[in-house]
C-alpha cells in the first residue's frame, strides 16, 4: 500500500496527539507513507517559521525520522492536475506519479475532490475508519 501524506497532516501530527498523530504513527510503522521533497521542505519551513518557532534540531530529527520510514519520491512534472492551488497540484501529481492507494489530507478543498485519478482522497479520521474495518 502507498499512502501520500499531505503537509497539513504531518503538521497536525507533530503538534497534537490526536487522530492525525495516531494515523501517521500507523503509516510510519507499516512503512506505507510516501512523501515528496516538496512536502518535506514545506513541513520544515512551516515548523521552523516564526509562527511555530520549533528548535531547528527537533524539526531536523523528525524530518530524518520521516525520511527513514517513508518513501521519498518527486512528482512527475508531466502530470498537471486541474486544481486551483499550484502547491497542491504538486502533491496531486505525486499521487498520480506513484499510483497512490490513498491520499491523506485535512484540506477541505482537496477532500471535496474525493479522488485524483484512481486515488481516493481521505481525511485522517476516514483513513482510521477504513483501517479498522480491514
Amino acid at each position: 500500500m502507498k499512502v501520500v501524506v499531505d503537509t497539513n497532516v504531518l503538521i497536525a501530527a507533530f503538534l497534537t496527539s490526536g487522530t492525525a498523530f495516531e494515523v501517521l504513527e500507523v503509516v510510519l510503522e507499516e512503512k506505507i507513507g510516501v512523501l515528496s521533497p516538496y512536502i518535506l521542505n514545506e513541513f520544515e519551513a512551516v515548523l521552523k517559521s516564526k509562527k511555530f518557532g520549533f528548535p531547528v534540531r527537533l524539526v531536523d530529527e523528525f524530518v530524518k525520522y520521516l525520511k527513514t520510514n517513508c518513501s521519498i519520491i518527486a512528482e512527475d512534472k508531466r502530470f498537471n492536475p486541474d486544481f486551483s492551488d499550484a502547491a497542491d497540484r504538486k502533491i496531486l501529481a505525486l499521487c498520480q506519479t506513484i499510483g497512490a492507494d490513498m491520499f491523506l489530507t485535512g484540506d477541505k478543498e482537496l477532500l471535496a475532490l474525493k479522488q485524483i485519478g484512481q486515488t481516493p482522497i481521505v481525511s485522517p479520521s476516514e483513513f482510521w475508519k477504513q483501517k479498522r474495518s480491514i
